[in-house]
């Protein structure tokens, strides 16, 4: 899911040098954009790699055949991860994640090339009930106006056909429909994934809780130690029924993870693509004009501070449901 360490454009130069001679390459090639976390992903794989003393050499002169000391390797990277560990987190675990002004500029960039504008269009959205992704969602309401939401718990579009359906008829005659969704995760000043500081707390919060319960459960179910869910009698907790219940088949993928916090948005969004799709081909028909899907990850970060957006799919269907 996450793009291959050495960048194609320097892949067959480098093919015969050791691996931190690679990463330093890369390093310097992509220095202008201050992107040092692909270097470090690279020195990092090939130190562990480096199971014995002669292969710990071997990398260590990997190094040097890229002109350069282990020193000058390790200078720009301890800087670049002590100065912004927030940014460093960014780019290791969600890179091309950027900030929600910038993509909602984009998006409207994107969108007027078919004829998307304010007066025709029907902002949608399904993100997590979650207080903290209210901020993307204003930002596209500046943009088309106020928006149809059918998201719940942990992002899912738990609206269904029906509130497609509804979302359908309330857009304006002959317009389009623009539907943003994806589940979100917290991420602190020093980088931590899976928390966040919230609007007047001391201390930073989990996030986003549903979707670290549900993490819970399929770890527990995964190893034994629980017995999967039963659809639910009564509506008092069926959301989070059902998001644990959706994570289930991902319960390995998580598991086997480096970092689970980092990993369990991916595994989400997955989940909620593939629904989402359920819901379109049941519902594009009532569209009148085009309908733009953006699906992503959210990344909250503290209050008072700029969020970040992962775009992993942006599609544009027509009324047939069929991909422009």
């Amino acid at each position: 899911r996450k793009p291959p360490v050495a960048a194609a454009s320097i892949a067959l130069a480098t093919s015969s040098m050791p691996p931190a001679a690679i990463a330093w390459r890369k390093a310097k090639t992509v220095e202008s954009t201050f992107n040092v976390a692909d270097a470090v992903r690279s020195l990092t794989d090939a130190f562990e790699a480096a199971d014995t003393t002669k292969k710990v050499a071997m990398v260590g002169a990997g190094a040097f055949a890229a002109g350069v000391g282990t020193n000058a390797i390790l200078r720009p990277i301890i800087k670049f991860i002590t100065s912004s560990p927030l940014k460093y987190s960014l780019e290791t675990n969600f890179p091309k994640a950027r900030k929600s002004e910038s993509l909602v500029k984009n998006v409207r960039s994107a969108l007027r090339k078919h004829k998307f504008r304010k007066k025709n269009t029907l902002v949608a959205t399904s993100f997590c009930a979650d207080e903290v992704n209210r901020g993307l969602e204003r930002k596209f309401v500046e943009v088309y106006g106020d928006n149809y939401s059918f998201g719940g718990l942990a992002g899912f579009p738990f609206g269904g056909i029906s509130a497609f359906g509804a979302m359908a008829s309330n857009i304006p005659d002959g317009g389009s429909c623009l539907i943003v969704f994806g589940p979100h995760v917290g991420m602190d000043s020093k980088g931590t994934i899976g928390s966040v500081r919230r609007r007047g707390k001391k201390g930073n919060e989990p996030c986003c809780r549903p979707a670290i319960a549900a993490a819970g459960y399929a770890h527990a179910v995964y190893h034994g130690l629980a017995s999967p869910y039963v659809p639910p009698d009564v509506p008092d907790d069926a959301q989070q029924n059902f998001v644990g219940t959706a994570l289930l088949p991902y319960a390995g993928y998580v598991e086997a993870a480096t970092d689970r916090m980092a990993e369990l948005p991916y595994a989400l969004f997955d989940a909620q693509k593939k629904m989402m799709g359920t819901l379109l081909q049941a519902g594009a028909g009532n569209v009148p004009g085009k309908i733009a899907v953006l699906g992503g990850i959210q990344i909250n970060t503290q209050a008072g501070k700029s969020d970040y957006f992962l775009p992993l799919s942006f599609e544009l269907y027509d009324s047939s449901g069929t991909l422009v």
